[in-house]
Formats: C-alpha cells, structure tokens, sequence
C-alpha cells in the first residue's frame, strides 16, 4: 500500500509547495540525517548522526577493558546505552560528570561544521518555496545554503538562532531549534534539556504548533526512533491531542517493521517511502531516494493557468472529473472566493458547460459527475444559469438510472446537481418547480452523504425565511448539527440571527468559534471563516464588550481571503460598475424633424452588461453566506436591485432583500401604491398570505417594535397594507382584526404605525369590502384608533348594523374624553350617507354640542 500511495503523498506536499493559496502552505523539519549530504575535502566521512555522536559521547565516559571486558558484551552495552532515547541519558551522564561547556566542545570536535559545505541536495531542499525550515541540527549547512539557491518571485529565508529572534521575523525562516554553531547555546542533547525543553523554549514549541495548524508538515533527516522526532511528536501531541493534524515522515525506511509502521500510522504519521522510487540497486541509496523525491516535487509544480483553464476536449472526462472536484473540495472549505480567482475560475466557464450538456460523451454517470462538479464551480463563481443550461440540466437530472439509485457516489452527486438547480429556481421565482425538485430530494434523503444532507436542510431554510415561513425555516434550520462543515455551521447562525434567535445564534458562534481556533487548517481558510464569523457576530446586534476578542477578525484584516474585505471589495467594484454604466443603457439622437431628438434605450453596452453581473453577484454573495442587510449595505442593495429589476419576471428574491432593509423610508421608496398595483397578483399573495400568518405567531405580550419573527409587527402591518391592494375578503378581514388587536396593546408608538399602515390599507377597500368589515369596525374600542377616518361613507350599509351600534356611538358623541368624542363623530360620518337619521337630529346636535366651551364675552 506504501509503494501505491508514495506519489499521491508527493503529489499533495507538491500542491501545498506550489499552490499555498488553494492548498495551504507547507514547511519541512530537517533532521541530522539530512546533514549527511554534505561535501568535504577533508573528511571520508559524512557528518555523523544522532546515534553516531552518542557513540563517540559515549566511548568518551567509558573505556573498555581489555583485560576484562569480553568485546561481545562490551557493544552489547555500547549499543543499549546508545540506543534511541538512551541516547538522552548518555549525554547527561557526561554533562553531569565533564560539565556543560565540556560537553558543548566533544559536540563541535564530533561535529566539525566549517569542514562540510553543503551538498546539491540541500539546495535542492531550499529551492523548494517551504513557508519555514526547522531543524534540530546544530550544524550551518542550511545557513550556508541561502547564498546558492536560485529563487524567483518571492523572498530569500531570514535565520533564527534563538527564540529572541523569532519576534518580528518574516517568513521564510531557516528556526534553529536545539541551537546553532558556534554561538546559539546550550545545544538540546541531554534528558534534562529534553525534559525542560517545552517550557523553556515554549516560543519554539508553539511556532513549530502554529506551523502544523497554518500548513502541511514534513519531516527529512528523521528515522522512526530518532530521540528528536519521538520528543517533538511528544510535545506537540501533549498540546494538541486530538487536534494534532498529520505528518509526512519522509525518508528510506527499509528496516520498519509493521508494527512501528502501524504505531505511527495510529499518531497521525504518514510515511513516505522514498526508498520505492528507486528501481534497482544504486551505491547511495538515501540520496538517490531524495534526489527523485526532489525533482518529482519539481515536476509536479501546478501554475495559476493549469488550476483554473478548462480543456478544448472532452477525451478523458475522469481525469477532469479529479481535477475539477479536488478543486471544488478545496473552495467549500472557504465562505467566499476572492474577486480575482472567482474570474479567473469562470473564464469560459459557461461555454465550457454548454459544450459538455450538448455533448453525449461518456457515460451517463461520468457526464453528470462532470457536469455536477462544474456546476459547483459556477456556484463558488457567483454565475447564475441561463434558461437553456436549466433546460439541459433538467434533461439530464430527469434521466438518471433507476439501477444506480443505490449508488452512494451517484445519488450524491444526482443531490448536488439538483440543489445548484434549486437554489437558481429559487432567485428566480420558479417555486412550482423548486418544490417539486426539493420534494424529490427529500424523498431521497437518506440515500445521501452528511454534507449533502445538511446542504438539503440549508437550503430549505433559506426557501422558507425567504417565504417568510417561520415556523418552517426554524424547523430545518435546527436539522443542522455541530458535526457540519463549519460554513454551514455559520450559515445556520446567520438564519438564526434572521428569525429574530440572536442568543441561539450567539451561542452557537461561540462554539464555532472555538472550534477554528482549535483546527488544523491554512492560514487562508482561516481568514475566510474568522472574517465570515466576524460578519455573523455583526448582525446580531447584542454584542458585549468582552466579546469583541472571541469573533474579532483582526489578524486577518489585511488577508484578500477574509470575508469581510470579500464582502466590502465587492460593493466598492459594484459602485464603480453602477457608476460606469449610468446613462449608457440611452442615447439621444437627432430626429428627421428639426428641433426633435429621439431617445433610444438598450441593454446592450459593455459597461450595462458588467454593471448587471456585478449587481446579480453581489447579491448572489449575501444570499450564499445567508446575511442580513447591513445598514452601510443599503444603498448599494437597492442599486443593485433596481439595476437588475427590469429583466426580472418574478422579483421575489430582490423583494426579500428590500424588506430586510427593516426601513420604511425604503419602503416607501420601492413598494409605492403604483409599483404594488402593477405587479402580479399571483406574485403578491403568496407573499401577502405568510405575512398574515407570521401576525398571528406573535404573542400578545410581545414588544410590537423589538421582537421580531424575521420582521417586527410594526414591519409586517406597514408591508401588508401595501400588499392588502391585491387581498381577498378573508385577507381583508384577517388584517383588520390585526390592526385592532396590536393596538389594544395600548403602546404609544403603536398607534402612529397603525394609522399609517391603515392609510395604505384603505386604498384596497371598495364598497363591498367596507361592508364586510363593517361591524368589525363599529364594535372596534374606543381607544384612540381613528379607525372609521380611513374609510370613504358610502351608501347601501346593513341597515341592522347600523341601527345596532348607533345607540353607542351617539352615547360616546357627548363624551368627556376627547379622543372617544372624535372617533364616535367619525363613525356617524362613515355611516351618514345610509342613514341620515333624520328622527335623531336633535339628539346628535345636542350630543355633539353637550360638551362644547363657549368663550365669555367681555361687555
């Protein structure tokens, strides 16, 4: 299995070397045995190795007798006392016996540094683009390499020596470890310098720590018993526990047994063989092993063009399979893609994709592999589908074989497809074909993956906040466990925030945030999920002081990964788009007449086409990481809106966006009388019928301008009175009886928004409609609600009501409380035009009169 797996293990340190922004960077521990590639002109030998030195310490502490000493038991007894960690307690017994500086001196004479240059290999080993060098070595062959390699496009190592030059010190770095001849003392040999290592060059220990979270580890120059490599492995593995990620021990292995193999294996130990890349016998066979190692790490360098150009030709569709899904799978680790890989991956994209759905090449099962995974490009991209790629995928989703439906890999990959499906017919209002799809889906559900399955409960949240379903979008959004990729973890904390569960949504946040600070990954994703926790914790708006360090993304400000720039750099790119194509979808030109010019407009300018893509993405943005509005995001959503409104159908999406503003001002400004009269009225009752049933969730004692249900009451009544143009009676009804209820709840404020909302509510009576609810608004208190004054008299009222509540209004005609006198007027006034009450008029003139103050006149 080793000697199958050994190119797939280079392959991957190749990605990190070469493609750190994809893949996460790598950095190399070097070990003694590295040293051995070193040249002299003055020794036979190479430089002796960890157990190599603790013979000679050891040959130094004991002389063997001839006279008594049998030779057998004597290296019987040199090789035990020398032996793999043994090694430590020789070294000690000399430092305790010769003292320290003694011992510091048999090192340099075992060790004759300026004697040994160092060999092609090591700058081999350098030339590579490592993010940091560690060694334990106490010989300067890595130093002395700097001034040889040959390095394009990026920086030259800088050296540490001790722990106090690791503050302030930039990457790439050659880290002395256990010191550095002749100066950077004590060297770290005995079992007391191993013993207090960690807490004494803690800043070591945790830069090597940083480095196995920030980047993929590689160890050179270790064997599997090596004192260096078991204490390190220690160290780090008492830290991390089982958090500690893996390790590539890179070296010729040929005298492992099984078991030490399956020992490392168990401590998260990959080995790499290099010993198989050799073919036949060689004199040298280290250093032929790392000479091939080193150029297949070369050969396997992957350039910018090669990770985001699509092929021509579609003859190998496997191979593509692999090389688009590793990057997909690399991409969803990130809440977003920065703008300049997001073009560079959608370069001929859709061509590409069209090429592939019109093309009947391969099987079945390898196109929709293929074509799932390019959709999930399009996806990272911000790319919408055009009609005719729906139509094709809806052909090709609707063929998928009965017989493959136990098939993990192809159901998973059929739900994929179907979800970039639904998540498009959902932005574009297509909800019959949403629901019918998703129904589909769930039917499924237990065919599929974890991921696939939270991304189904995702996405039916979504549908259903967007709906402004809450009791639905709350029910699959609990469905998402902490056992889910961390960016659906924060998305279901940003839904959370949307219904109005900040603490829940808090809580949950506290967790994730925990959880990345404690996980192995690239410094890049990092800062994608730190700056998209920071945005999460923004939207909640119940932020506490000694809060701020737990989500703040401040060591991440500057990276182009954070989510946050990703976010802002979007709206800047999108303002200056806007900004560009203002005017150029018109001209004006001169006519046959004289003194006449014509107006032509047009969707067809580059800077109109670029400014509408900019726009869709944008708002394709906030939708994938499911945010709400930001209050310094307004203006540039409602650009984006109207930018794109005119070639929508069916702007139901781009309406959710507007309500989350939770701003009348923009209310006004959008959803005027004119705009909500025109539009469908199959597109408005959908909308309408979920906003009366979110009214009927709240509970009495809620604060009608604080608790929210994804919108506060006071949003709900002003934004269903605009709709109620296009409601039915029972609508009618239902939202009236609203209106006098959420004022019965006596809050001052309350009073002003219902007056309002009953100002727009009242352009969708007519006479039939008045007349329906007419009771409804005679019985209604007399508690300050000028009701009646927002309906036109009109004549032909139930005479039976009218007769039945008269008595009452002419009694609060004469009353004390002004604000009872107004409103029992204003109900006379609704009623006049039925009945004049002609047999009454002496009575309401003295009612209306009863309580009047004549000024005293002075004589």
């Amino acid at each position: 299995m080793q000697n199958e797996n050994i190119h797939s293990y280079i392959k991957d340190i190749a990605n990190h070397l070469w493609q750190p922004t994809i893949y996460g960077h790598a950095s190399v521990m070097v070990g003694a045995g590295f040293s051995k590639n070193a040249i002299s002109s003055v020794h036979d030998k190479s430089l002796p190795n960890w157990g190599e030195l603790s013979l000679s310490i050891f040959d130094r502490l004991y002389t063997r007798d001839t006279k008594t000493d049998v030779v057998e038991q004597w290296n019987t007894k040199r090789v035990g006392k020398t032996f793999g960690r043994n090694a430590l307690n020789i070294a000690e017994e000399f430092r305790v016996t010769f003292g320290r500086s003694a011992l510091d001196k048999l090192i340099e004479i075992n060790l004759p540094d300026l004697e040994y240059q160092p060999g092609p290999l090591h700058t081999q080993l350098l030339e590579l683009p490592w993010n940091d060098v560690f060694t334990t070595n106490y010989d300067t062959l890595l130093e002395r390499t700097i001034s040889k390699i040959n390095i394009k496009n990026r920086k030259n190592y800088k050296i540490v020596r001790t722990q106090n030059d690791l503050p302030g010190s930039t990457r790439p770095r050659i880290i002395k470890l256990h010191g550095s001849m002749p100066t950077a003392k004590p060297y770290i040999i005995t079992e007391e310098d191993y013993r207090t290592y960690p807490k004494k060059f803690a800043p070591f220990v945790n830069t090597v720590q940083q480095a196995m979270l920030e980047t993929q580890l590689c160890l050179i120059g270790f064997s599997g018993d090596d004192p260096n490599f078991t204490s390190w492995l220690g160290w780090l593995r008492d830290n991390m526990q089982e958090n500690c990620p893996k390790i590539y021990l890179c070296g010729v292995f040929d005298d492992l047994n099984s078991s030490e193999k399956k020992l490392l294996e168990q401590r998260n130990i990959v080995i790499v063989d290099i010993g198989s890349l050799i073919k036949g016998e060689t004199s040298n066979r280290y250093s032929d092993a790392l000479v091939l190692f080193f150029k297949e790490l070369k050969e396997n360098k992957i350039t910018t063009k090669d990770i985001y150009q699509l092929p021509k030709e579609l003859d190998n569709l496997k191979h593509l399979i692999s090389k688009i899904r590793s990057q997909n799978r690399i991409w969803s680790r990130y809440a977003a893609l920065p703008e300049k890989i997001r073009a560079k991956a959608s370069l001929n994209l859709d061509a590409h994709l069209d090429k592939v759905l019109s093309d009947k090449t391969g099987t079945y099962e390898d196109r929709l592999l293929y074509v799932s995974e390019l959709c999930q490009r399009k996806c990272h991209c911000l790319l919408p589908f055009t009609n005719k790629q729906i139509t094709q995928l809806e052909e090709l989703i609707n063929h998928i074989n009965d017989s493959k439906e136990n098939d993990n890999e192809a159901s998973n990959t059929w739900a994929e497809l179907c979800l970039s499906l639904c998540l498009n017919y959902r932005q574009n209002n297509l909800r019959d074909r949403y629901i019918r799809l998703m129904d589909k889906l769930e039917h499924k559900l237990n065919e599929f993956n974890e991921e696939v399955s939270m991304r189904f409960f995702l996405e039916k949240s979504i549908f259903a906040l967007q709906s402004f379903d809450y009791i639905e979008s709350l029910k699959w959004i609990r469905r998402i466990g902490s056992t889910s990729p961390i960016v659906i973890r924060i998305k279901k904390c940003c839904i959370l925030s949307q219904l109005g569960l900040e603490k829940d949504a808090k809580q949950n946040l506290k967790e994730i945030s925990m959880d990345v600070a404690q996980q192995f990954m690239p410094k890049e994703v990092y800062a994608s999920l730190i700056g998209y926790i920071n945005l999460c914790y923004r939207s909640l708006g119940i932020w506490e002081n000694n809060e701020f360090d737990i989500f703040s993304d401040n060591e991440s400000l500057d990276s182009k990964y954070n989510t946050r720039n990703i976010l802002n750099g979007m709206q800047e790119i999108l303002f200056s788009k806007l900004q560009d194509a203002e005017g150029k979808d018109k001209k004006i030109t001169k006519s046959f007449s004289p003194n006449t010019f014509v107006h032509h407009f047009g969707t067809g300018s580059k800077e109109v086409t670029e400014a509408r893509t900019a726009s869709f993405q944008y708002l394709n943005l906030i939708d994938s990481l499911c945010l709400p509005v930001f209050g310094d995001h307004k203006s540039s959503i409602f650009g984006a809106i109207q930018h794109i409104l005119e070639n929508i159908k069916c702007p139901y999406w781009e309406w959710f966006y507007i309500i989350q503003f939770h701003d009348k001002d923009y209310y006004d400004r959008f959803f005027t009388r004119s705009y909500v009269t025109f539009c469908e009225k199959g597109l408005v009752e959908p909308i309408l019928n979920n906003l009366i049933l979110l009214l009927k969730i709240f509970n009495t004692n809620e604060d009608f301008n604080r608790s929210r249900k994804i919108l506060t009451e006071k949003e709900i009544i002003n934004l269903a009175s605009r709709f109620a143009l296009h409601a039915n009676k029972a609508e009618i009804n239902l939202l009236l009886e609203k209106f006098v209820e959420i004022n019965n709840k006596g809050q001052i404020a309350n009073k002003y928004e219902i007056e309002d909302a009953l100002n727009n509510f009242s352009y969708a009576f007519d006479k039939e409609k008045l007349i329906d609810n007419l009771e409804l608004i005679l019985s209604s208190p007399y508690n300050g609600l000028h009701l009646s004054s927002h309906f036109n008299s009109v004549k032909g009222l139930p005479e039976d009501l009218v007769k039945k509540y008269f008595p009452e209004i002419l009694a609060n005609v004469s009353s004390l409380d002004l604000s009872v006198r107004d409103e029992a007027i204003l109900r006379l006034l609704l009623i006049k035009k039925s009945h004049t009450f002609s047999e009454h008029e002496s009575e309401i003139a003295t009612s209306v009169c009863s309580n009047l103050k004549v000024p005293h006149q002075s004589h």
